[in-house]
C-alpha cells in the first residue's frame, strides 16, 4: 500500500512538472518537481525492498532484480542530495541583472553558473534512473493481456474497431446493448 501510494504521489508530481512550467508558476513547478523526485525515491526503495523478499515472480527471479533495484534507488538518492545542495549552492551564488531579474535564464557569465549546471545534469540522471528503473519490470509485465471490450449503444451507430494484438489469451467481447433495450 505504501509503494502505490508514493508511485501515486510521484505520478501526480511528474503531471504537475508538465503541467505548470518552470517560466510561468515556478513555486507549482517546483512542489511537482519535488513530489516527483521523493515520491520516485520512495518509491523505487519500497519496490526494491519488497523484491527482496520474493524468490520467483511470473518466472522471474526477483532477487536479481531486486539488487539492481537497489542499485538505482541509492544512484537516485545520491543525486538528489547533489541536486539539493548544487542547487541551493547555485541559487545563492546567483545575482539579479538588468538583463536577467529571474535565475530562470542562466548565462556562463553569472556566478554560480557551473554549479547550476551540475545540478542540472544531475536532475536528468535522476530522471533517466527512474525511467531505466521502470523499465526493470518490463520482464514482469510482459504477460500482462489485455480484454477489449466493444460496447453498441442503440443511439449510436458508430463502432470503434477492435485492436490488434499479438497476445495468445485475449478475448474480445461485444456487448450489444439494443437487444437488452428492444427487449425490455
Amino acid at each position: 500500500t505504501a509503494a502505490l501510494i508514493t508511485g501515486y504521489v510521484a505520478a501526480f508530481g511528474i503531471m504537475v512538472v508538465g503541467a505548470f512550467q518552470e517560466t510561468n508558476v515556478l513555486s507549482v513547478h517546483v512542489v511537482g518537481a519535488m513530489m516527483a523526485f521523493v515520491g520516485g525515491t520512495v518509491y523505487m526503495f519500497l519496490i526494491a525492498s519488497l523484491g527482496r523478499m520474493k524468490d520467483v515472480n511470473f518466472g522471474v527471479d526477483e532477487r536479481q532484480y531486486a539488487k539492481a533495484r537497489m542499485v538505482m534507488a541509492i544512484i537516485s538518492i545520491i543525486s538528489f542530495i547533489i541536486i539539493i545542495i548544487t542547487a541551493s549552492i547555485a541559487n545563492t551564488m546567483w545575482e539579479p541583472s538588468v538583463d536577467n531579474p529571474g535565475n530562470l535564464l542562466w548565462s556562463p557569465d553569472d556566478k554560480g553558473y557551473n554549479v547550476h549546471v551540475v545540478a542540472t545534469a544531475f536532475e536528468w540522471v535522476m530522471a533517466l534512473d527512474l525511467l531505466a528503473f521502470l523499465m526493470t519490470f518490463s520482464q514482469e509485465l510482459h504477460i500482462i493481456q489485455l480484454q477489449v471490450v466493444l460496447v453498441r449503444h442503440p443511439h449510436c451507430s458508430v463502432l470503434s474497431s477492435p485492436i490488434s494484438t499479438t497476445s495468445q489469451h485475449t478475448n474480445n467481447v461485444l456487448i450489444d446493448t439494443e437487444n437488452e433495450y428492444n427487449s425490455a
